[in-house]
């Protein structure tokens, strides 16, 4: 096929000149001798438009074939010559004749020309291996689009060529995307005879333009077997980048790699089956036609084959599920485990199989639906159901995983609100606490459940309501008052969980400010202090200039409470980072100073401004361990986001 490539210019011209003679109803001419004379005219319109006119008459125009030629090596307009090389290529011009102006356009001083001209050379074929030197060094043209034209001649010309298969792959690393894609493109014409370029192509699946990496896999489906074991080699030695992109191949390749890897299921050699296994995965839906040798083996008794039949299953995807579920039915609950796990991996496709495994008399399967369909959200709310019922199963672990399912799925399971509010009192507490948590992520009605339960006579309920409510948030905040009543409780823990979980709620618990500071003032236990700063830092305002007071406050312990308080923000501290520095250059006391610079470096980025005086303070010998820790946690933290954001803003070429 012959491959035209037209500079914007050229084109541009040529659509015009069409249409300006479409307008007047003009037709090409069909007198080749006439076409022949106008090829002489003194208007390089008309000679263009001879040309163009035997160029659409194909082969009929042969006997314009020694014309052409003189045109093309002599004519003085620069769209002639073009319009000249293109028509010898399309009259099928004899080698006799177009072959040595063809190889001497090749030296065009016009970039079309030779662009043309190594185009009209490809047609040609072996009966052009004469220009083969012209063209090997043309792939170091400065245009592209005549590197691109000359890779595809090359190809059609020299297909044997060992020395041209070295260009070729060395220009795998030109510098515009265009001309890689056509260069692996006419590597790909060659078939298995490309085998040798093969390290280099495959380097090219790291390329950043998609077009030249979908070049690539198209290539490797051309270059047949070897292309295929190239790209199995990687699936198992290379790194995760890598094998993504070979898989991604493997994908575009389909079933003539996935047949070759179909004999090798069942290898006497376990590493030659695992690594078929994993292959095959790899090539995801198209790798259909695997799944029911795949679950076979997800009973074979080495674990390893399990475990890759279990995830290439799951990476075959949807296609996968009927087969899965017809094994479900397996008197082996091995198998049944396998399948159970290969259903979680494809995920919302399977969530009707995986409310099936729910029932299964295996607790390990029953837990592993559960946690699978909680990894499907708010899509799994037609489980919600069988996942209520199974909160009352027996082994505490499945009742664990379907009371967090319940909440993964949000909203929608609503109506399982009085037995995860029944679940609180669960003699396990992984139970209890999945419990509380998820009654907080189904919204509103979970929210009162958990405010009731801060009224439970039970201490441990008291404390694992009041944490989820924290963990929800500001969303949260109709909680406040009740969140503050208990900043009494007979309880330190539910103390110090519903001081947290007011922070948590932020600005919306200003109302609790006088409490909150009453705590900080008068509690005896230093974490409740500290837990109490940590949230009138985080109500802001009122509470937010208190705490900053105590850093100057003449107890030391209300310092080292406000400090401590400080550092539990993070990098949202940033605020603080001024009054941090004046403390760490004025206070009296060493310990206060240092438990400064700690929350300075607990702070992070943020905290840059203060680096003078922390490398001030290494002067000072009872400082310096402090100040030191202080300075390296900053400097990392500013050196990770600055990688972050040098990747994130990384361009890609497509």
């Amino acid at each position: 096929m012959r491959m035209r490539v037209y500079s914007k210019t050229v084109a541009v011209v040529f659509i015009v000149l069409a249409c300006y003679g479409l307008a007047l109803g003009q037709e090409p001419s069909s007198d080749v001798p006439q076409l022949i004379r106008e090829l002489q005219a003194a208007d390089w319109s008309v000679r263009k438009s001879a040309a163009e006119s035997l160029s659409a008459l194909g082969p009929a125009a042969l006997d314009a074939a020694r014309q052409l030629a003189d045109t093309l090596a002599n004519d003085p307009d620069p769209l002639v010559r073009t319009a000249a090389a293109i028509a010898l290529g399309d009259i099928a011009a004899p080698p006799d004749i177009a072959l040595e102006p063809l190889r001497n356009g090749l030296y065009d001083d016009t970039p079309e020309v030779r662009t043309e001209s190594a185009a009209s050379l490809q047609l040609l074929g072996p009966a052009a291996a004469s220009a083969l030197p012209q063209l090997r060094s043309l792939m170091e043209d400065p245009i592209p689009d005549v590197r691109i034209a000359t890779a595809y001649a090359i190809t059609a010309i020299g297909p044997k060529d060992k020395h041209s298969l070295q260009i070729l792959s060395q220009s795998l690393k030109d510098s515009s995307p265009s001309v890689r894609q056509a260069v692996v493109l006419a590597l790909g014409d060659l078939g298995a005879d490309a085998e040798p370029a093969l390290p280099a192509l495959l380097h090219l699946l790291q390329d950043q333009n998609s077009f030249v990496r979908l070049a690539v896999a198209q290539t490797l489906k051309k270059i047949g077997p070897a292309g295929f074991e190239a790209l199995f080699h990687i699936l198992k030695t290379g790194s995760e980048s890598d094998q993504e992109n070979a898989a991604y191949a493997l994908r575009i390749i389909g079933p003539e790699a996935v047949n070759l890897l179909l004999a090798r299921l069942h290898s006497d050699d376990e590493s030659v089956k695992e690594n078929a296994i994993y292959a095959v995965g790899w090539a995801g839906p198209s790798a259909g036609e695997a799944v029911p040798q795949l679950i076979e083996l997800l009973s074979d008794p080495n674990i390893e084959i399990n475990n890759a039949a279990t995830i290439s299953l799951g990476r075959i995807g949807a296609a996968a599920v009927p087969e899965l579920m017809q094994a479900l039915k397996s008197n082996s609950s091995i198998t049944r485990l396998y399948a159970t796990y290969a259903l979680g991996r494809i995920g919302i496709p399977a969530i009707p199989a995986l409310t099936k495994a729910l029932q299964d008399i295996n607790p390990d399967i029953r837990q592993k639906a559960a946690q699978a369909l909680g990894s499907c959200g708010a899509a799994a709310a037609p489980a919600v159901n069988a996942l209520i019922e199974l909160m009352s199963d027996q082994d505490p672990a499945v009742r664990s995983e379907a009371a967090d399912a319940l909440g993964e799925i949000g909203v929608a399971a609503r109506d399982a609100v009085p037995e995860l509010k029944k679940a609180l009192s669960d003699q396990d507490q992984t139970v209890r606490t999945m419990a509380a948590y998820s009654l907080g992520k189904i919204g509103e009605r979970g929210i009162q459940s958990l405010r009731d339960s801060l009224n439970s006579p039970e201490a441990q309920i008291r404390a694992i309501a009041a944490t989820a409510l924290g963990m929800i948030g500001p969303d949260a905040g109709d909680a406040v008052a009740d969140l503050e009543k208990v900043l009494v409780d007979t309880d330190p823990q539910v103390r110090k969980n519903a001081l947290l979980a007011l922070g948590y709620i932020g600005p919306k618990a200003a109302p609790a400010f006088t409490s909150l500071r009453e705590t900080f003032i008068r509690a005896h236990d230093m974490d409740e202090r500290v837990n109490a700063g940590y949230a009138l830092a985080e109500i802001g305002g009122q509470g937010w200039e208190f705490i900053i007071s105590q850093l100057q406050h003449q107890e030391k312990s209300n310092k080292l409470a406000a400090i401590h308080a400080l550092a539990m923000l993070d990098e949202d501290g940033d605020k603080a980072v001024g009054a941090l520095q004046d403390v760490l250059k004025n206070d009296t006391s060493v310990e206060v100073r240092n438990e400064a610079a700690a929350a300075l470096g607990k702070i992070g980025r943020a905290a840059e401004p203060a680096l003078p005086d922390l490398k001030k303070a290494l002067s000072n010998e009872k400082q310096r361990r402090a100040a030191k820790q202080a300075i390296d946690a900053i400097t990392m933290d500013i050196q990770r986001t600055k990688q972050e954001e040098q990747t994130s803003d990384k361009p890609s070429e497509e």
